[in-house]
This record gives structure tokens, sequence and C-alpha cells, in this order.
């Protein structure tokens, strides 16, 4: 466990210091107009290319939202009735797979029905306030699932290199704690998003893109560097705690051929 404590350590201290480096102390300074970019300034999209993005939005939509709720059902509903049974339906990572379906459904509410519009409308339909909420509630709902991804990762090596009742010692997600973790999750998209949500970055707002509401920048001087950061630490870490418990479970796996040859 030595060597995953360490692993979870670096990647806690990775995002720590991103939302301080993000908003503790700012490395850049954005000069920006934001009357210049709630207009309606009409997106510039072939007609054919709006059709099939909007029938592939739709689907999308459609299938997010019936398949995450059929998961939001099914994990407490599977637990409570088989729990007893199957002792990894009781491992804590499965809170994290329900936060996570929990966040897609929130952007499949949220998130799909704007950029379908502003796919179909191709213009600013929104007042400024209602459009700076749906820019920054989507990217919100978006980073809370990319950091829930990574939770997940980091959950399931800490539990693989130790055994099926680790989630009774574990520090970090053991019993009641794994409701903190879902809280620090949307705790760091907030801070990674900070600086555009107050406007000292960024402002939200229509962006005349296929995005519509979002992130907006007149200068292209700066940019917030709290998502990129995220994105990066997410990635690492999805890949290293991913690779931790497959080396494990090789490892599991030749002692077994081994224990069977003698």
């Amino acid at each position: 466990m030595e060597v995953i404590d360490v692993l979870t350590a670096v990647y806690l201290l990775s995002l720590v210091s991103m939302g301080i480096v993000t908003n503790v102390r700012p490395m850049y300074v954005n000069y920006w107009n934001i009357d210049d970019h709630n207009s309606s300034e009409i997106i510039e999209l072939s007609d054919t290319f709006v059709v099939g993005m909007v029938a592939n939005q739709i689907v999308i939509m459609v299938i997010g939202t019936f398949g995450n709720l059929l998961t939001l059902i099914a994990i407490p509903y599977v637990r409570m009735k088989y729990g007893s049974q199957l002792s990894i339906l009781q491992l804590n990572a499965l809170i994290l797979i329900f936060h996570l379906s929990f966040c897609d459904l929130l952007y499949c509410v949220v998130g799909f029905p704007h950029l379908i519009q502003a796919y179909w409308n191709r213009t600013n339909i929104y007042d400024p306030n209602v459009c700076y909420f749906l820019g920054m509630f989507r990217n919100l709902v978006a980073y809370a699932d990319f950091n829930n991804i990574a939770v997940i990762a980091c959950c399931v090596a800490r539990q693989s290199l130790c055994s099926l009742k680790h989630d009774e010692h574990d520090v970090l997600f053991g019993g009641k704690k794994i409701y903190l973790a879902c809280l620090g999750i949307w705790l760091t998209s907030f801070a990674a998003l900070l600086p555009d949500i107050i406007g000292t970055t960024g402002q939200f707002g229509w962006t005349s893109s296929a995005y519509g509401c979002d992130n907006i920048n007149t200068t292209n001087k700066c940019s917030n560097v709290g998502p990129f950061f995220n994105h990066i630490i997410n990635l690492c870490a999805v890949v290293v705690f991913y690779s931790a418990y497959i080396i494990n479970m090789m490892k599991i796996r030749n002692n077994v051929k081994k224990i069977h040859i003698l």
C-alpha cells in the first residue's frame, strides 16, 4: 500500500496546488469587454451540418438521460437487495459510479438542450444572466464529471492493492468519507473555474460559436490555467492508477499460475 499511498498523495497535492495557482496567485491579467459578446451574432454553420449535429445531440441526450436514470435507480436497488450476497456491491467505488451518473444526468438535462439550441437557432436568445448561468453550470458539471472519473481510478486502485474489506479502513474513501470525496470533487471543479466565474480571467457569455454560452476571452492574451491543469492532472491520474491496478492484477494472476504449477 505504500506505493499507492504515495501516488494518492501526489494526486491530491496536485489538485490543491492547482487550486492555489489558479486562485490565490493568478498569473494572468485579462481585460475584456463583456458587452462585445452578449449579442445575437449568428453562428456560421451549414444547414446540413446543423441538422446532423442536432440529431446527434438529441440521440446522445435521450440515451444519456434514460441510461443514467436507470443507473441511479439500479445501484441503490441492487446494493440493498443483493448486497449481502455479493461483497463487491458494497464497495464505495459504486458510490462514486452513482455520483458519476448523477453528473452525467445533470449534463444531459442542462447542457445538451442548450447545445441543441445553439446549433439549431445559431443566435443568442438568452438574457445575459441566464447565459452566464448556463455556461458556468455546464462547465462546472463537466469538470465534476472529469474529476469523478479520476477519483474512481484512485479508489479502485487503492482497493485492489489491499482487499475487498479495504473500504473499512481507507482513510480517504472508507465509510462515510466517500461522501466527502464527492463533495471534494465539486469543490475542486469550482476552484478550477473560479477565476472565470468571478471574472478575473474571463467571463461566461454568448460566444457566437457552437458552444453557445461558454467562457469568453476577447483579448486572447490569457486564459484561466485551472481547467488546463485540471485536465492534465486527471489524465495522468487515470493512467497511473489504472496502470497500478493492471500491474497488480497481472502479479496476482502469475502467483495463481505458480501455485497451480506447484
